[in-house]
């Protein structure tokens, strides 16, 4: 499920899941203590006006809100914790730079009074209590993230130049790509995953036209039930991007390999699928009554239909494959 707390609601009494959340709420605050404490220390150490504990009760209060918005309020939770996680190389990389030079320049080495001392006289104080040089450099670093940076949200027009590649790391030299419902029949579609890729579908027909056989419900629906997150079938276009070759691993569904002694198989070409509707014309009559010279029942004629058959199938000798007329 896309929530691992919300989802649950349609699965455990209501009073149980009331108990559940605050439990998920609270250890998730309860959890991060120390972090509070440590953001707290921070924001007294760029100038805030708080008490330590003020500091961390803000970052407390904070949290809490930010929490209950992602796990009751939020459609998707994964969504919002990987966009959340994409967004923060912007302004932590940068950061951890600058506070690593400032730390290999200075030998790590720190007055621990002056450190702790947020007012004129400090030699860390700088400019009206700002370090001009590191904060320069963490926007100017900033600026190249957001520049360069291509997460779910936010695309950098840099990355958009390169095609969607993101300069802030090496791209990955191996993708790996599994689609749904791609042989499946549970939909009544085949190819589904791939034409999902390929935007030949869109999340309207997912919603609304694609349903189930068995209980007619939308395919968007079940996605969500299995953990997918369906609302980002958009991205999926991304995933055929820039490819140098493409290399489908398939377990081998008949006898070819056991037969040869070989454990693999390299294909270099596949038959593609071919759709057909036949329709059998003809009427119900009653079977003692009826001379067969006037018969017209569905089938009547064997021969005919064999012919009918083996012509057909001689249009697609390498594509096709029909059973034995017998």
């Amino acid at each position: 499920m896309s929530n691992p707390v919300a989802g649950l609601t349609s699965l455990i009494p209501r009073w149980l899941f009331i108990l559940y959340a605050i439990a998920a709420v609270g250890g998730a605050v309860a959890n991060n203590v120390i972090t509070f404490y440590a953001s707290g220390l921070t924001l007294q150490s760029v100038g805030v006006p708080l008490r330590r504990y003020q500091a961390t009760m803000l970052d407390t209060s904070v949290s809490t809100i930010l929490v209950i918005y992602v796990v009751f309020i939020s459609s998707s939770f994964l969504t919002d914790v990987n966009d959340f996680l994409s967004l923060l190389l912007v302004w932590i990389g940068p950061f951890a730079g600058v506070w690593l030079v400032d730390g290999t320049l200075r030998r790590w080495s720190y007055d621990p009074v002056d450190i702790h001392t947020i007012r004129a006289g400090s030699r860390y104080w700088g400019w009206r209590g700002i370090n001009v040089k590191g904060l320069v450099a963490m926007l100017a670093g900033a600026v190249v993230c957001l520049l360069t940076i291509d997460s779910p949200i936010l695309h950098g027009p840099i990355s958009k130049a390169l095609a969607g590649a993101d300069r802030h790391g090496h791209d990955p030299p191996l993708q790996v790509v599994s689609w749904v419902e791609e042989e499946a029949s549970g939909f009544g579609q085949l190819l589904l995953g791939s034409r999902l890729a390929t935007g030949r579908i869109d999340e309207r027909e997912l919603r609304a036209g694609i349903r189930a056989l068995d209980d007619g419900r939308p395919f968007f629906d079940h996605a969500r039930e299995a953990g997918l997150e369906p609302e980002r079938t958009s991205e999926a276009t991304g995933a055929l991007a820039n490819l140098t070759a493409w290399i489908e691993l398939h377990i081998e569904q008949g006898r070819v390999l056991e037969d040869a002694g070989e454990q693999l198989g390299v294909v270099e070409a596949i038959a593609g699928y071919v759709h057909a509707d036949i329709e059998i014309l003809g009427h119900s009559d009653h079977a003692g009554a009826t001379p067969m010279g006037h018969a017209a029942t569905p089938g009547s004629s064997p021969r005919s239909s064999s012919s009918s058959l083996s012509a057909w199938r001689s249009r697609f000798p390498a594509r096709a494959s029909l059973p034995s007329e017998r």
